[in-house]
């Protein structure tokens, strides 16, 4: 019975060590991934309120709600700026996601040097992420939502370091989207998100590859994507894509995916269909007497994220058809963001959403300051450019991603 009981332990003690043996690897490799993107490190010296706001009259004849961007962007980089590219307080992940694309664009307008260095510091900590996957194949939130800042360096500087990287990991969305959408419904809620935001990360996908037929594949990709949301999503009668616990983001994830869907392909179905979605939306959600939109999650509320988006689609839908009515209504959104509502000057930050009973919430959310302060500067760059017959030049784009600036769409040219 000894000798059971010892040739038993020593066969558990020899399991014991292989399994140590395999982890120990397995450790040293994802320490390993995340050195891999440890470099460069920004500068210790980050731009202060005042010297943004100098910047900005430089680089732009009269940039609209500078004292406010200005005083948002200094607080984040303050408060919420970490070393290793994972900004602090980003309740929602997307952090990530936002900065690169607005901190790329401000460097290259201002010249301020550290703020790309933020950028490039926050895209290589997406990309150690990613590249976890192989070692812990389980996704976080902040992987899932900050995915596309991979695509930043491509577009907006030609940089092509994580484009591979980018490309594979959108077919690897579409692929599990295509077979169960419920694999990332616990990171955007609703099915719609999931088909909309995929869908959309397909077409931008074209805009980052090079080869045509890489960038036709990426295209049919997201316009089957956008085909499973009407099909499956779309209630006809409420002129909405359907939603169990969450009203704004579906409909504006869709749209974004379906103007992008219509500048990509010159099908009017989509842009039209569009249209229909932001009817409803403003009829159903528009606050005509303080502004703004309810819908996050219902009609009770009125979430930072949610407005960000609805700002968004605007900007899409004027760049998209040339419509100035689509600019002033994004203003108008901004303009609501951006009052006491939301906003608290005092400490250069909007809170999370606004409530009827409530008013604004006690916390707020680092990836929503940013993707506010994203639509701010698209709008800005819009009315420096003059009108969207530009679309194709500088910091701009359809959706959560600027398209690339060195192609012009199909569509852009179906509409001369």
């Amino acid at each position: 019975m000894e000798d059971r009981n010892g040739r038993r332990e020593n066969r558990d003690g020899k399991s014991q060590r292989f399994l140590l043996f395999l982890l120990i690897p397995c450790i040293v490799l994802v320490h390993l991934s995340g050195c891999q993107t440890a470099k460069p490190r920004p500068s210790a010296c980050l731009p202060s309120e005042k010297s943004i706001s100098a910047k900005l009259d430089a680089a732009f004849d009269d940039f609209v709600f500078k004292k406010e961007f200005s005083a948002i962007l200094t607080s984040l980089v303050a408060s919420s700026w970490d070393p290793s590219g994972d900004w602090k307080g980003d309740i929602q992940g997307d952090a990530t996601a936002f900065a690169p694309m607005l901190l790329y664009a401000l460097a290259r307008d201002t010249g301020e040097g550290e703020l790309r260095s933020m950028a490039e510091r926050t895209v290589a900590y997406e990309a150690g992420l990613v590249k976890r996957l192989y070692y812990w194949p389980f996704p976080s939130t902040s992987l899932v939502m900050g995915f596309p800042a991979l695509a930043q360096p491509s577009i907006q500087n030609d940089d092509q370091t994580y484009r591979s990287l980018f490309l594979r990991g959108v077919r690897f969305g579409y692929a599990f989207t295509s077979l169960s959408p419920e694999f990332f419904t616990p990171f955007v809620r609703e099915k719609a998100c999931v088909y909309g935001l995929m869908g959309y990360m397909c077409l931008v996908g074209a805009e980052v590859a090079d080869e045509p037929r890489e960038k036709d594949e990426f295209v049919r990709k997201g316009v089957k994507l956008i085909e499973k949301a009407n099909k499956f999503c779309w209630d006809e009668r409420e002129a909405l894509y359907t939603h169990s616990s969450l009203l704004d983001w579906p409909q504006e994830t869709m749209m974004m995916a379906l103007i992008q869907a219509y500048r990509a392909t010159g099908n009017r179905a989509y842009l039209d269909r569009a249209r229909i979605v932001l009817d409803t939306m403003n009829r159903l959600c528009r606050d005509a007497c303080r502004g703004g939109y309810y819908g996050h999650p219902d009609l009770d509320t009125k979430g930072l994220s949610g407005n960000n988006n609805m700002a968004w689609v605007l900007l899409d839908l004027h760049e998209a058809t040339g419509d100035g009515k689509y600019l002033e209504e994004a203003h108008a959104v901004m303009e609501w963001v951006l009052s006491n509502d939301l906003y608290d000057s005092s400490k250069g930050i909007i809170y999370h959403h606004y409530t009827k009973n409530g008013g604004r919430a006690g916390y707020s959310c680092t990836g929503c300051n940013f993707h506010t302060l994203t639509c701010i500067y698209r709008y800005n760059e819009l009315l420096k450019k003059g009108a969207s017959a530009q679309a194709g030049q500088g910091f701009q784009k359809t959706g959560n991603i600027p398209l690339d600036r060195r192609s012009g769409s199909r569509a852009d040219q179906s509409l001369q």
